[in-house]
């Protein structure tokens, strides 16, 4: 008898493996949040380099008083950023203790955090 799918189609792929397949779960909404966190403390690591690094580079082009001048004037956008970051960090830190199955040793993400570098995932979670 012969197949009436088309060749080398989806149909026939999921016609093929049928038996291996699965409904599609949604992650669970702890690690959802997670993500969310996880992507806001990127976007706020991104400002604060925005903001800093052009400081930074300008340092010795530019008269002190300029520099001193432009230094001031970013001071209050960089400790309310830092404040943000700290505020998500510390929501991350309670969403991974908050969770069973992120908390386990073997599960648990692990985090590098420096005064000048973002957390790195060591391992896979969820």
């Amino acid at each position: 008898m012969q197949s009436v799918l088309p060749t080398g189609s989806p149909v026939r792929y999921a016609f093929r493996f049928r038996d291996k397949m699965c409904l599609w779960q949604p992650p669970r909404p702890v690690l959802q949040k997670l993500a969310a966190m996880s992507a806001l403390r990127q976007r706020l690591l991104r400002i604060r380099q925005q903001l800093r690094q052009p400081l930074n580079e300008q340092q010795g082009f530019v008269e002190k008083s300029v520099q001193k001048q432009l230094v001031k004037n970013c001071q209050a956008s960089l400790k309310a950023i830092n404040t943000d970051l700290a505020t998500a960090e510390k929501q991350i830190n309670e969403l991974i203790q908050s969770d069973d199955r992120l908390k386990e040793p073997h599960g648990r993400p692990r985090f590098r955090s420096d005064h000048f570098c973002s957390w790195r995932w060591e391992c896979h979670c969820g």
